[in-house]
């Protein structure tokens, strides 16, 4: 593999996965999408904030705003979510290397079941997203080079109201999803068509990791447009494109 700080670890063999394969316990929403139920405990979505409130506090990112997706004629123009970037100076695969062999893992069973789109396999970005009142995205698919991604709940169900997970099944059907803290879903990047309702109250927190082939990664290079979850700030190869910054918030840094 090509020399890159943001290389994933080689996904595992088949029998490497088998032996997590019987403590996950998952269903298919629709071709494309898995989700996994509580994947991770309460202790690691704990250990994932932290890395979170580390990368502030070391000034490694700051929290920007985004908005993207399709405008809706009920709730108007989409208003974005705020996100801090995980992967940059390796702060989260350093940090967080068991719970990113578990994510690897997955990826690789649900890279086998899709005809392994996934060869020189690369992290894209890692996001760390936090949702308030009002906040929400329009529809959109994830583009840019990323294959998979897959998005992880840190809050509970109680921390907030609002702020749906839907995605378009094979035949255009809104389905809704039912995402408590340790969930993640993993789907098909190019193909699912997704968007989160408006938030009406508290604080809803979320992990997306997108992940691609670098060479793909390269030629495109970041997540960052109009369809995808990431702005510019993604990681990229070396000697890859750059592309404009998104804008920071200046607003002084809180603990949430």
């Amino acid at each position: 593999m090509r020399d890159n700080p943001h290389m994933c670890p080689v996904l595992p063999s088949p029998k490497e996965y088998e032996l997590l394969k019987p403590n996950w316990d998952y269903n298919m929403i629709t071709p494309g999408l898995l989700q996994f139920h509580r994947l991770y405990t309460e202790k690691e979505c704990e250990e994932i904030r932290d890395t979170y409130f580390y990368v502030l506090e070391n000034r490694v990112d700051s929290m920007g705003r985004v908005s993207f997706g399709e405008d809706s004629s009920k709730y108007g123009e989409a208003k974005g979510h705020k996100v801090c970037y995980l992967h940059k100076k390796n702060a989260f695969q350093t940090r967080n290397p068991d719970i990113l062999k578990k994510l690897i893992s997955v990826t690789s069973f649900m890279n086998d079941r899709h005809k392994k789109p996934l060869v020189d396999t690369m992290i894209n970005t890692i996001e760390y997203i936090r949702y308030k009142k009002g906040d929400w995205l329009g529809w959109h698919t994830d583009l840019r080079g990323s294959e998979l991604t897959t998005v992880s709940m840190l809050s509970e169900q109680s921390e907030y109201e609002g702020g749906t997970f839907q995605v378009k099944d094979k035949d255009d059907v809104v389905v809704d999803l039912d995402f408590k803290q340790g969930d993640m879903i993993i789907f098909l990047s190019k193909k699912i068509e997704h968007r989160i309702k408006p938030m009406k109250d508290g604080r809803r927190r979320v992990m997306v990791i997108e992940i691609g082939n670098a060479d793909d990664l390269c030629r495109s290079g970041s997540s960052s447009d109009s369809d995808s979850s990431s702005d510019s700030s993604s990681s990229k190869p070396k000697n890859c494109r750059k592309s404009k910054k998104r804008r920071s918030s200046s607003k002084k840094r809180s603990r949430s």
